[in-house]
């Protein structure tokens, strides 16, 4: 499902600081992703998208709405990472979302 997918990159490249708001951040921006996926599941539009597509689609989202200072917070390669692996399913679903 795109939430595990979500789940899974943000355990790889969340925040090992032990500066407790930067890990308030990660969440912060994990919880939008998650959001983001949750509302992706009441569009039919959705449904013929990959879940790693949606998933991706909602990580990038979520990175491009909230504040700088929040998304700094994420380990920079988890962004490069999401950048490299953009598909047209991807592209499609971030512009939907």
């Amino acid at each position: 499902t795109p939430q595990l997918f979500l789940h899974c990159m943000f355990q790889e490249f969340g925040a090992e600081s032990e500066d407790h708001s930067k890990i308030s951040d990660v969440k912060e921006v994990q919880d939008l992703a998650i959001y983001l996926v949750e509302m992706s599941m009441m569009d039919y539009f959705f449904v013929a998208h990959k879940p790693s597509d949606v998933a991706l689609a909602s990580a990038l989202c979520a990175f491009s709405i909230l504040p700088l200072q929040m998304t700094c917070a994420v380990d920079p390669s988890l962004l490069r990472l999401l950048e490299a692996h953009r598909t047209e399913g991807t592209i499609e679903c971030q512009e939907r979302l």
